[in-house]
């Protein structure tokens, strides 16, 4: 067991119920690299939070951001308290395998442009049962979590397009330049436009096999949204386009997107929920705007009008502030995001990138295509590797 304090802090965010977050603080101190531990209290219920320290023996440095302002929001405010190289990115739902930190950090080392590191995500409940090896997106805003569902080790070393932020390992210094998670966004897109980011600025995020973690169904991430998962996915995946593509390339990706939204369409009408469905398009397009205003702001020389948290992400339009905007008491002060993203100006000297990512995206939407096609097993196991 080595030292790792001087490398590597642990941030761990928690929701209103911190169950697991001992055993995950357990699992670290563990492994063969002992990381910081830094705990960020989004909102927690502070009697389950002491229950859950109750018997770690070692020092755990606890941010309370004092109510709940959602995980991108509450992951920032604990990367800019990390003093270290690196910051270990762990849910509180998953405990770190014996040698995690130190194959991540050892990875990120051997690089020299890597901005994070993913850890290869199990079931706890089921194991060899893949959760997730990373991030993706495709041409039509789909994001999805590689490799989830398999059975079997797909993909070897080598790069991912995103990392999943609930077991990776992220360069302090890298993401001082790249920027930190949009808290616009409320959905695993966060995950896809950090990557997405980095890419355009030269970064890669690594995937580790070796490096293994477990996660535990029974524990869900929390949101403080009453919107579902896949509709502030979609909203937000189409302001993630919108932000991250120049002009050319959200054009020629037009139909791609266009057949997602139909197809969207069907399934929603079918079960009688068009209105949900038009309320997520609707936050995408304000999203969107929400940019293009601030940027006219930056361009006119002005001083950008900053929103509280709720109106950045959307949810304070057409009578949708109810999750967030109920769980934040708007009696007090509001809260104001730490970072929402900008578009990164297209240079030529960005061509080999912009091409590879286009490249990536389409590889992206065969291999969702495949995942989904995949026959399954007697026992529901998917039985057919996924193309690379």
């Amino acid at each position: 067991m080595t030292d790792g304090r001087q490398w590597v802090t642990a941030v761990i965010p928690t929701g209103a119920d911190p169950r697991g977050l001992g055993r995950c603080i357990r699992s670290l101190l563990a492994g063969s690299l002992v990381p910081r531990i830094l705990a960020v209290a989004d909102g927690t219920d502070e009697t389950a939070l002491a229950e859950e320290l109750k018997n770690i023996t070692v020092p755990v440095t606890v941010y309370r951001t004092g109510r709940r302002t959602g995980r991108c929001h509450a992951l920032n405010c604990g990367l800019h308290l990390v003093q270290t190289p690196a910051a270990l990115v762990i849910s509180p739902a998953a405990a770190a395998g014996s040698r995690m930190t130190e194959r991540l950090l050892g990875a990120m080392k051997d690089s020299g442009s890597c901005f994070a590191a993913q850890a290869r995500i199990e079931s706890r409940e089921e194991p060899g049962r893949i959760e997730s090896t990373g991030t993706l997106a495709d041409a039509g805003g789909s994001v999805f979590r590689r490799d989830r569902g398999a059975y079997r080790r797909t993909h070897g070393e080598g790069t991912v397009f995103a990392p999943d932020s609930r077991a990776a390992l992220f360069n302090v210094r890298a993401m001082e330049d790249i920027g930190l998670f949009d808290e616009r966004m409320c959905s695993i897109a966060a995950d896809a436009d950090l990557g997405w980011r980095a890419q355009r600025m030269g970064g890669e995020c690594l995937y580790v096999p070796d490096a293994a973690a477990r996660i535990s169904d029974s524990l869900p991430e929390e949101r403080s949204q009453t919107l579902s998962e896949e509709e502030l996915l979609l909203g937000d995946s189409l302001y993630m386009m919108h932000k991250n593509m120049p002009a050319l390339q959200y054009r020629m990706n037009g139909p791609a997107r266009a057949g997602r939204i139909r197809s969207l369409r069907r399934q929603y009408a079918a079960a009688g929920r068009e209105d949900i469905l038009e309320q997520a398009l609707q936050r995408g397009r304000e999203l969107s705007l929400l940019r293009v205003t601030e940027e006219a702001e930056r361009e006119a020389g002005a001083s950008v009008t900053r929103r509280p948290l709720t109106r950045e992400a959307g949810l304070e339009t057409d009578g949708m502030a109810e999750g967030m905007a109920a769980a934040q008491d708007k009696a007090a002060v509001p809260v104001y995001p730490l970072y929402v993203g900008v578009s990164i100006p297209t240079v030529a000297a960005e061509m080999p990138a912009l091409l590879s990512l286009q490249a990536q995206l389409l590889r992206n939407g065969r291999q969702r295509r495949d995942r989904d096609g995949a026959p399954a097993g007697p026992e529901g196991k998917r039985i057919k590797e996924w193309k690379h």
